[in-house]
Parts: C-alpha cells; sequence; structure tokens
C-alpha cells in the first residue's frame, strides 16, 4: 500500500506553491482548509475516517498537527518546509496587511497568535527538543524556503524511497505583492526588533536544529537520487471530484 502523504503546511514558506505541486503529481491529493464554523486542528478520528472512506493519496493544509500523533493502518510520511523565523514573521505581517486583515504593526504584535508560529505546529508545549525528535524521523521530509529548489529536488529523492513518482516543474504562488506600507525588520526600532526576536524565541532555536537535520537528511536522500520512481496510474471517479488544483474539502464534510 502506498504512503499517506501528509503536508504541513506553515504560512509564509512557500506552502501554496508546494499545495499546487502536489495537486500536479497526486490525483487524489486533497487540501485542507477550515471554515469560520469549523476551526481547529485536523483529530485524530477525522484522519482515519478519511483515509478509511477514500484512501486519498495525501492531505495538505494549515490545520495539521503532528504533535497530535496521528496513527493509520497505512504508514504516513510528512512533509514540512521551514523559513528562517525572522524573515517568516514579517511575511506574514506584510502579507495581512495587503489582505487588509491587520491594520498596522502594532495590531500584529499584540496578537501572540503569530508568536513561535513554526515550532507550535510539532510541540504543544514549545519544545525544542520534542520538535526535533519528531522531525529526525525517517519518514519526516525537511524543506527549507531559503534552499527551496535543492529542497525540491530532495522532495523528490524522498518520495523516490516510497516508490513515488514527483515532477518538480512548479510555479511561484501566493507571494506577497509590494506596497509603500512594507515593513522591513531591518529599519525597525531596535527596540521593536527585540521585541520580536522575543516572540520568535523557540522558533529561532528550531530553526538553527531544522538546519542540521536538512544538511543531514539531504546527505542521505542523495543516495535515491539515481532510482528511477515507479509511476502510479490513477482514473478514478475523484477526477470528476478535483477538477482545479486548488479543491478543498472542508472539516463539517468528514464530521
Amino acid at each position: 500500500m502506498k504512503p499517506l502523504i501528509l503536508f504541513i503546511h506553515i504560512n509564509k514558506c512557500g506552502g501554496t506553491t508546494l499545495q499546487n505541486l502536489f495537486h500536479q503529481n497526486f490525483t487524489k491529493y486533497i487540501s485542507l482548509y477550515t471554515t469560520k464554523k469549523y476551526r481547529g486542528a485536523i483529530q485524530q478520528n477525522e484522519l482515519k475516517n478519511l483515509n478509511e472512506k477514500f484512501s486519498f493519496d495525501g492531505f495538505g493544509g494549515h490545520n495539521l498537527d503532528p504533535y497530535l500523533n496521528y496513527s493509520l493502518n497505512r504508514k504516513i510520511v510528512y512533509v514540512v518546509f521551514f523559513r528562517e523565523p525572522i524573515s517568516r514573521y514579517m511575511s506574514q505581517l506584510n502579507f495581512r496587511i495587503t489582505r487588509n486583515t491587520t491594520k498596522d504593526l502594532d495590531h500584529f504584535l499584540s496578537n501572540d497568535h503569530f508568536d513561535n508560529y513554526q515550532i507550535k505546529r510539532f510541540s504543544k508545549n514549545l519544545s525544542v527538543k520534542e520538535s526535533i525528535d519528531f522531525l529526525k524521523q525517517e519518514n519526516v521530509f525537511i524543506g527549507l524556503l531559503e534552499d527551496f529548489d535543492n529542497s525540491i529536488i530532495g522532495l523528490k529523492n524522498f518520495m523516490s524511497k516510497y516508490n513515488l513518482a514527483f515532477n518538480t516543474k512548479y510555479t511561484v504562488a501566493n507571494k506577497t505583492k509590494s506596497n509603500p506600507l512594507k515593513y522591513n525588520f531591518k529599519e525597525l526600532p531596535e527596540s521593536v526588533r527585540s521585541i520580536i526576536k522575543e516572540k520568535n524565541k523557540y522558533d529561532l532555536e528550531l530553526y538553527v536544529e531544522v538546519k542540521n537535520i536538512y544538511k543531514a537528511k539531504e546527505v542521505e536522500l542523495k543516495n535515491f537520487s539515481h532510482q528511477a520512481p515507479k509511476t502510479y496510474a490513477i482514473k478514478t471517479s475523484f477526477n470528476n471530484l478535483i477538477k482545479k488544483p486548488k479543491q478543498r474539502i472542508v472539516k463539517w464534510l468528514f464530521k
């Protein structure tokens, strides 16, 4: 049985580009999202129901949290891309301003939802050790936005490891457009920069370790770079369901 791909989509880490890439490669890959009525992480029982009823190739979304210890009757492989924490934080700030969901810097700083945004996906207690223990597992692929093209090659090798074909051609999507109100971290007062660093304290600690794990896994995955991956031909009724790359299933559909 093919493994189930779970893409942990962290905001402003190239996730939309990656979601589209997964849709291009896997016919039965679904992007999950929640509505205002149905929020929160996808729970174990919900993921289990989806897997048993529909046997998808994989799922991706902002609401898949590995710290929930997902477990199914098939192997799960995780894909996650990280970004330098301060750069990610500022990108999310500027993105939200362009979308009119954040008024200004002060408004953004007052919302602790965006603090340590990356580590929250792997440890409810913001534990660097817990996160590292998960990320070091052999079934977890780590990519870096700062090394995106090489990460995509590594992802192809990772998929080859599980006999999954993967086309690496991609188009950048959802990139924050330039605007006159854009905040630049280096141009902010030192007092504000210190606040931002403190708000990303655990993400910064984790990112140092993530880069080391990334390098180690990159070397390991090169062993699979010359293997010819098996191609799976999938022609099912799901082709009617997934007519567009951004087709999504909301949480309440499988409650």
